[in-house]
């Protein structure tokens, strides 16, 4: 995650210059929209991870809402026009309809929080509204995915598997947030990027509850579980309080509040593997 002198610089230079609302286009964009793209992907897994029963389904609707709150990223991601990454220029040469595909899903993924949330939909239901496949033929280049499949049935590696979506998902949000409080990306989802860290955050440390090592996380994490789970509820909780407050009072009234819950640093120090 970001570090909170990064954090302070940013916001040092954003009440100097009042949110700059002139960007340049660049490598920044195209790591700023793989950000939001890891972030789908990675909620992506989790959602098939508790659908074939490597994962407790608990959360299946916090997912879902932070997939339908990350779809809504997707635009603006890619508007800049700059070519990379995965993104074939088809995106770029046949814009209107990969909107049309992007407000697709957004719509589906809206509509299927909607539903779990009121207890009417099964997991056919859910498999229909991930209709990546089209738009992936046809926009991304093709890779290979990042996790093997071949320990599904190993009950510790889905638990680690699992651990790290999520992990990986709140790396992708808080990186992107980060580009925006340094002021090298449009803050056009500053907000939606909050709400999906808050949801985030309120799913992570029940994934590392049944205590199995591996992945990033150090043997401190169990350890010193007390003081573990004393950081990450206090980080949900800042999180939440800053997300409310950018959508009441505005994102100048949030900033104090980000900088201390984003100070990850410390946590990372002592819980989790250097990278």
């Amino acid at each position: 995650m970001i570090r909170k002198k990064r954090f302070t610089c940013a916001f040092s230079i954003a009440l100097t210059f009042v949110w700059l609302t002139a960007y340049a286009d660049g490598p920044d964009d195209v790591d700023y929209r793989q950000n939001v793209m890891k972030t789908l992907g990675n909620q992506t897994n989790a959602v098939f991870a508790i659908l074939q029963e490597r994962a407790p389904g608990q959360d299946l609707s916090k997912h879902v809402q932070a997939l339908a709150v990350t779809s809504t990223q997707i635009l603006k991601a890619f508007e800049s026009n700059s070519e990379g990454g995965n993104a074939k220029p088809e995106i770029w040469n046949d814009w209107d309809d990969f909107a049309a595909e992007a407000h697709k899903l957004a719509t589906k993924l809206a509509d299927l929080q909607r539903d779990i949330e009121a207890g009417i939909v099964d997991a056919d239901q859910v498999k229909e509204a991930f209709t990546c496949k089209a738009c992936h033929d046809t926009y991304r280049v093709d890779k290979k995915p990042e996790d093997s499949q071949s320990d599904a049935h190993d009950d510790d590696q889905n638990v680690i598997h699992y651990r790290r979506y999520m992990m990986k998902a709140m790396d992708a949000q808080t990186a992107a947030l980060g580009q925006m409080l340094s002021l090298v990306i449009a803050d056009d989802n500053f907000n939606s990027h909050l709400e999906v860290i808050s949801i985030n955050a309120e799913m992570t440390l029940s994934s590392f509850e049944k205590k199995v090592p591996g992945g990033e996380a150090l043997p401190a994490v169990w350890e010193n579980w007390d003081d573990f789970s004393e950081q990450m509820n206090a980080f949900t909780k800042g999180i939440a309080t800053a997300t409310q407050t950018a959508k009441e009072q505005g994102q100048n009234a949030a900033m104090g509040q980000i900088i201390d819950a984003l100070s990850c640093k410390r946590c990372h120090d002592h819980y989790r593997e250097k990278k």
